[in-house]
């Protein structure tokens, strides 16, 4: 008997579109974050505070996140994240009405961030529990793509949000992450974990003693570790972290430049205007990415997203102005899908079945690594040698490591990756 379509698939719809609300909300405060701070203090490097608590948070969540998706019971954990979200941002708002410090804007941008780490996993794996193992693709791909409008819709929300008031932004963040708690309550599915063990898990409990901490660390390496051991998604996942460097720091340099050029309010809608475009080419590229996987090879398409994302780079020291920002940060987000779709596919083809919940987050964990990095290394260079040099530079690195790529990266089709986990199993 087929299973039914995922449009009447109650708990998977109640997760989903709930999850999206909730990112619309994460991607309004994205942008309303850095320009509470800009407007508050005028110092882009007090901007990149709130922005390196966020991403280290978000980094830093992704180490346990995976074991905490296996052995806690997931609905308790997701839930939990949600309440911790949403007192977080009851403090952003407190503090964007005048009450707190820079500090305190760290404390709770991170405990954010820690908390959509841990959701993020429980959901990836609560996934397979909702939704038939045919449907999987599908899925994701519709989780591409919500995600994707999730950012078209809450980037420019976030600009004219916090030009009507500093506060908004951060109010409807958290009614978003309140919706998503309710919503995962109502899930009737019993969403499993904090019962059965892997066996490779069992000494990590309260009696395991020296064997439960060598366990539990092998529990957190072994993800990876398994990326590390393979060649194409070694390469992958620096391509990664490398481009999400990047990205971090395009993204403060747009916004401070943006914001300087047209005052606090002005900016603010112009720069959320600006990423909105740019959240429309990732909407739109999400869902070409399928048809264009199917006939692009997985290295090629990794090199090329590499190679565009630094001439775009480049190109926004040649086209400083709102318009040629916008366009070539819209080229950047048109690459990006394209390689992602391709890693995932291929990644999650070459993982062993008892792996896979780990491999995700240890992806999620490389990709996440250097994004702290970039917003104080674009606070730094754009006081050193202005917007010009900084972009020059950031386009620089990707250029070598395009260069490089081409030159070691080795090849790895879907179905060579599909035989490698089933000798590895």
């Amino acid at each position: 008997m087929p299973a039914s379509p995922l449009w009447v698939n109650r708990d998977y719809q109640l997760l989903w579109w709930s999850q999206t609300l909730s990112w619309t909300g994460s991607s309004a405060v994205f942008v309303a974050l850095p320009l509470l701070v800009l407007h508050a203090t005028g110092s882009p490097a007090d901007a990149a505070v709130g922005m390196f608590a966020a991403s280290t948070a978000r980094s830093a969540g992704q180490v346990p996140a995976g074991l905490i998706a296996d052995l806690c019971p997931r609905r308790t954990s997701m839930v939990l994240c949600e309440v911790v979200s949403v007192l977080a941002c009851c403090g952003l708002l407190l503090l964007a009405r005048g009450h707190g410090s820079l500090l305190a804007v760290a404390l709770c941008v991170a405990a954010v961030g820690l908390a959509e780490s841990v959701f993020a996993a429980s959901a990836a794996v609560v996934l397979r529990v909702l939704v038939p193992v045919e449907q999987l693709p599908t899925a994701f791909g519709m989780r591409q793509v919500c995600s994707q409008i999730s950012e078209l819709v809450g980037y420019p929300l976030g600009g004219l949000a916090f030009a009507l008031s500093p506060a908004l932004p951060f109010a409807v963040d958290g009614v978003s992450y309140l919706v998503c708690l309710l919503a995962v309550s109502a899930i009737r599915v019993p969403l499993g974990g904090g019962r059965r063990r892997h066996a490779a898990d069992r000494d990590t409990g309260p009696r395991g003693g020296l064997n439960s901490v060598r366990a539990g660390a092998r529990g957190l390496t072994s993800g990876v570790e398994f990326l590390w051991r393979q060649r194409f998604l070694r390469w992958t996942s620096l391509a990664s972290m490398a481009v999400n460097l990047v990205f971090s720091a395009l993204l403060l340099i747009v916004i401070t430049l943006v914001s300087h050029s047209g005052g606090s309010t002005q900016g603010g809608t112009g720069a959320g205007t600006i990423l909105g475009c740019s959240a429309a080419a990732g909407v739109l590229a999400s869902l070409l990415a399928p048809r264009l996987t199917r006939r692009m090879p997985p290295r090629t398409a990794v090199i090329a997203t590499v190679w565009v994302i630094a001439l775009a780079t480049a190109g926004m020291a040649l086209l400083p102005s709102p318009l040629g920002l916008g366009a070539m940060l819209s080229l950047c987000y048109l690459a990006g899908p394209i390689a992602t779709i391709c890693v995932a596919a291929v990644s999650l083809a070459a993982t062993p079945e008892h792996l896979v919940g780990r491999v995700v987050t240890a992806r999620a964990l490389l990709a996440m690594a250097a994004e702290p990095l970039g917003a104080p290394l674009a606070s730094v260079l754009l006081d050193r040698i202005g917007a010009t040099g900084t972009l020059l530079v950031l386009a620089a690195g990707l250029a070598i490591l395009g260069c490089l790529m081409s030159l070691l990266m080795p090849s790895l089709s879907l179905r060579e990756a599909e035989a490698s986990a089933s000798l590895s199993s």
